[in-house]
């Protein structure tokens, strides 16, 4: 992430070749699947490797599950990178928006647990956020759009509730994780 932010848009090329380079030699080594457990790389992929078979989108799959569970308005947090993009895009789910210095405290957040940090005010910085938007626009679930922020939510779990309304918190790692089990044990029988 900070190799991201480092680089902006006059890097994209070369962060973009390093990412599609390693995956190459992923396949070229033997690997049936790949994937990325970082949202924010998944902005600098190719589109060849994001559409082939073996290659598992740690969005695409979150979006499913989203509609799965029949979620209609969702909130994501992750990176500024992230939260301006079209990475959890999909025609049947409506992405709340968050204010810039809402963007600006969740990256913080996010540095805080890449330095190691993982504290429970952070977690309450997190809630507070998160209630303080519902109130403006209710949702049906939060997706922890950046792989650090489920670090955070395993020590301090995030609340599922505003009042007596309750919303799913979906983690985009264990449900990642989830999928790649199940496709390797389909490959594997």
């Amino acid at each position: 992430r900070q190799m991201c932010r480092a680089v902006g848009d006059n890097g994209k090329p070369a962060v973009c070749a390093v990412l599609n380079n390693l995956m190459g030699q992923l396949t070229e080594n033997g690997a049936e699947l790949r994937a990325l457990a970082c949202n924010t790389f998944h902005l600098f992929l190719d589109d060849a490797l994001v559409q082939s078979d073996s290659f598992v989108h740690i969005a695409h799959t979150t979006l499913n599950e989203v509609v799965q569970r029949k979620l209609k308005r969702v909130l994501v947090l992750g990176t500024p990178i992230t939260m301006q993009s079209t990475l959890y895009t999909h025609n049947d789910i409506e992405v709340i928006p968050l204010r810039d210095d809402d963007k600006r405290l969740i990256e913080q957040v996010i540095d805080r647990v890449l330095a190691g940090s993982i504290m429970q005010r952070d977690a309450a910085t997190l809630n507070a956020l998160i209630a303080q938007t519902y109130k403006e626009h209710q949702f049906d679930g939060v997706v922890l759009g950046c792989t650090e922020l489920p670090v955070l939510h395993n020590a301090y779990p995030l609340a599922t509730n505003i009042g007596d309304h309750e919303f799913v918190i979906l983690d985009t790692v264990q449900i990642l994780a989830r999928r790649l089990a199940r496709e390797s044990l389909q490959t594997a029988g």
